[in-house]
């Protein structure tokens, strides 16, 4: 995985944008975000993972703050939340700024048979806390550090045992697009991949990265239907109360 941060947004996502001002698209909008993007978001799920519903789609302003609402939607004071780590200082602060109880299970460093160091993650280690008085299970894969990638086998298991125990799953996806070993679909394997519509699970995702767009703070979420309207749409309405814009960018890869 190899990300640079410094290259411009493309010219035809700022044409797009531009074009949407002067055609006066400066208006407030539904709080789960314009139903074509929402839409447009859902339509090119199934080219990468199994097919999502547009009303499983939230647009947020920016991956944060979708983290930050799946954070404020699931968890109350003192819940047990387990984080891989290391990982970007955020998912595990936004935890504890709403007194959650994290837990960090770290990635281990090992060799592989050419004597390259690489993250591995113990499945056995990630599953002792997983337990029925666990809230959440927060993942960031592909990972901002490690550039660790969690393999489709493991992403096999940890579904059926937290469907066991009614642990939700919190995956950060932002770095999906850019996985280039050997993965022919040009993203890396996802729990959507496998999950029910119905699953306790919540992708988020970013047009940060991938589209090249840091600063237009601009990121989305699937997730569940019981979680969307009643938890998601009413935080969204009393915070950011909706994000703007209309515009499909591309990625890339070309896709999405």
């Amino acid at each position: 995985m190899v990300w640079r941060g410094d290259p411009p947004t493309p010219a035809f996502i700022c044409a797009a944008a531009q074009a949407a001002l002067n055609a006066g698209d400066t208006f407030y909008t539904p709080n789960l975000g314009e139903p074509a993007l929402r839409e447009a978001l859902a339509n090119a799920l199934p080219q990468l993972h199994r097919p999502v519903s547009p009303d499983r789609v939230v647009v947020t302003s920016s991956g944060v703050a979708a983290l930050m609402l799946t954070a404020q939607a699931l968890y109350n004071p003192e819940d047990r939340v387990v984080v891989v780590t290391p990982v970007w200082p955020n998912l595990v602060e936004i935890s504890r700024i709403l007194g959650a109880q994290v837990e960090e299970v770290a990635l281990e460093l090992q060799r592989d048979e050419q004597g390259i160091a690489r993250w591995h993650l113990c499945l056995e280690t990630l599953l002792h806390p997983l337990t029925t008085d666990c809230r959440a299970l927060v993942i960031n894969s592909p990972n901002n550090p490690s550039c660790w990638v969690m393999s489709a086998q493991q992403q096999a298991v940890i579904p059926v045992h937290c469907r066991r125990h009614g642990i939700w799953i919190v995956l950060d996806e932002v770095y999906s697009r850019i996985v280039f070993d050997g993965l022919p679909e040009g993203c890396a394997s996802s729990f959507l991949d496998i999950a029910a519509p119905d699953d306790r699970l919540v992708v988020i995702n970013s047009f940060s990265k991938s589209c090249l767009m840091t600063g237009w703070r601009l990121g989305w979420v699937v997730a569940p239907p019981a979680l969307m309207m009643y938890e998601l749409g009413k935080l969204i309405l009393n915070t950011t109360a909706a994000v703007r814009p209309r515009i499909r960018a591309k990625s890339r890869s070309g896709r999405g």
